[in-house]
């Protein structure tokens, strides 16, 4: 049950979202606009059903991941 409201309050998705990204980014985000575009990845991740290779892909198709690498 507590799983569930993880995700159904967002806390899930949003926290894998940001570890993903930091991790494929190599970077921590922690600016007001790097949230902004946290949120966005949660919420796709949720539409996408919560598929991780969806969420990967959002990252690595971003301008941010090719200016980092």
């Amino acid at each position: 049950m507590m799983a569930l409201s993880t995700i159904t309050d967002n806390r899930m998705p949003k926290c894998v979202a940001k570890r993903t990204a930091e991790w494929l980014l190599g970077t921590e985000l922690n600016s007001e606009a790097d949230m902004g575009w946290i949120e966005e990845l949660a919420r796709q991740f949720v539409f996408s059903d919560l598929k991780f290779k969806a969420l990967v892909k959002s990252i690595v198709t971003d301008d941010r991941y090719r200016r980092v690498r």
